[in-house]
């Protein structure tokens, strides 16, 4: 897996998703495209995967028996960093979750992220040391600081929100933090 020290400012890439695991591994992964409990995948080889979601009238299901082994994935992770704004985007046919990682370059107390198209924000009450890792994750709605749980500095206005369908732009409240969003494009 690439880390956030072998990316520049700025850059976006993908990453492959392995077809090779587990049907737990695989299931978290496509959840993260679709929903938790829209996905169910059953056995760790010659699996069926069961979207829980209609499209029109029809159940959609997909046998995906011929994956099973080291096949290249068509599935793909992106990520974008930046310092204070950061611009992306979704390139998918739905919003998507998103995992925020905000890592403090001097310290700060309090931190407010908003994804500008919408005005939805995610501010914390907290004091943040230089270096200290902030980690926020909207499918699963938890907050860490440096692996520690946070969530309760969530202030009760903020949202946990879904990244919109192309450019999307989120701005920290201060200048002090580098940003990494990752998503998985969510598509009907």
């Amino acid at each position: 897996m690439t880390t956030w020290n072998d990316i520049a400012v700025g850059t976006l890439y993908t990453e492959d998703i392995a077809y090779d695991a587990p049907a737990t591994a695989i299931q978290s992964e496509l959840e993260g495209i679709y929903s938790i409990g829209d996905v169910t995948v059953t056995a760790d080889t010659d699996f069926i995967i069961d979207f829980g979601l209609d499209i029109g009238e029809s159940e959609l299901t997909s046998d995906l028996t011929s994956l099973t082994g080291a096949t290249d994935p068509a599935l793909t992770e992106t990520v974008a960093y930046a310092k204070s704004t950061l611009i992306g985007t979704n390139s998918g046919t739905k919003k998507c979750y998103t995992t925020i990682t905000a890592t403090v370059e001097d310290a700060i107390t309090g931190l407010k992220l908003t994804l500008n198209e919408t005005g939805e924000y995610i501010e914390l009450d907290h004091s943040f040391a230089t270096d200290d890792e902030i980690i926020i994750n909207t499918q699963l709605r938890t907050i860490t600081k440096n692996g520690a749980d946070i969530t309760d500095d969530l202030e009760m206005e903020s949202t946990y929100f879904m990244l919109p369908v192309g450019t999307y732009t989120i701005i920290a409240d201060t200048e002090d933090v580098y940003m990494k969003i990752e998503h998985r494009e969510r598509w009907i």
